[in-house]
């Protein structure tokens, strides 16, 4: 398999390593595989729990199937009553093929009959946008801001926000709602954040200090940033009220 590029390249990289446990033989989609599992060097929580099965065709040695974590975390045909301890997700490729020929038909770009296409452009976040998803945040966390943002993926907040990828829809709280669709709306974890701090800041000014201040505190700062081609800095506080201060006023040394 090349492990150059590709949807597989990870698996090729695993395959590459020269320390790979055997795991015997199997049918995989109606093909006798190989198996073997590799064990992660890093891992989201216990790297002795972390590993990755990839089973390969015994005769032309071709990817047929890989998981992670491996079989012996977790079993993708069975039915866990808890959950697992330190596995919060994973995946399963399985029945893979190579070089299937396929219809050019499929690949064809034209709008289906009836259909038209309309082209809709990112949503182009401003301040008020940014201040919503804080707020958001913030209600979801209990009316307190998350110690980390962007970087959402990470931190406190973390475990709880991807809770709300599982619930079913009316069983949103409002605040969750509104999260929620802020999420969708942007297409990120972090709402608008990234595309705000990319897109309408001097770049390097955003600072977050947000960790454990409370909603509706008025003297805490949550955050600050340069709105582009200005000479003052935006600066957010816990009540969600915004101030401009001058670079020397800030409690950090700044860029001017």
């Amino acid at each position: 398999m090349d492990s150059q590029g590709g949807p597989f390249v990870s698996a090729g990289n695993m395959m590459a390593r020269s320390n790979l446990k055997m795991l015997g033989r199997r049918v995989v989609a109606g093909r006798e595989a190989v198996g073997f599992r590799c064990p992660f060097a890093s891992a989201p929580n216990d790297a002795k729990r972390w590993n990755a099965d990839f089973w390969i065709d015994a005769e032309n040695k071709q990817l047929v199937e890989h998981q992670v974590p491996g079989m012996d975390i977790i079993d993708p045909d069975k039915v866990y009553d808890e959950p697992l301890q330190g596995v919060y997700s994973g995946f399963r490729l399985y029945d893979i093929t190579f070089d299937v020929p396929l219809d050019d038909e499929l690949f064809r770009l034209d709008s289906p009959k009836g259909f038209e296409l309309q082209v809709v452009g990112t949503p182009s976040a401003k301040e008020p946008d940014v201040v919503e998803f804080l707020r958001s945040v913030a209600l979801v966390l209990g009316g307190t801001f998350p110690d980390q943002m962007p970087n959402f993926s990470q931190g406190n907040a973390h475990e709880l926000i991807s809770q709300l990828n599982g619930k079913a829809k009316d069983d949103l709280t409002s605040a969750e709602t509104m999260l929620q669709t802020i999420r969708q709306r942007y297409l990120r974890p972090d709402g608008p954040i990234e595309d705000f701090i990319n897109h309408s800041i001097e770049s390097s000014t955003w600072k977050y200090l947000g960790d454990e201040v409370k909603l509706g505190d008025k003297d805490e700062i949550v955050c600050w940033y340069r709105p582009r081609n200005s000479r003052t800095y935006r600066v957010i506080y816990g009540d969600l009220s915004i101030k401009d201060l001058m670079p020397s006023d800030l409690p950090l040394p700044v860029a001017r």
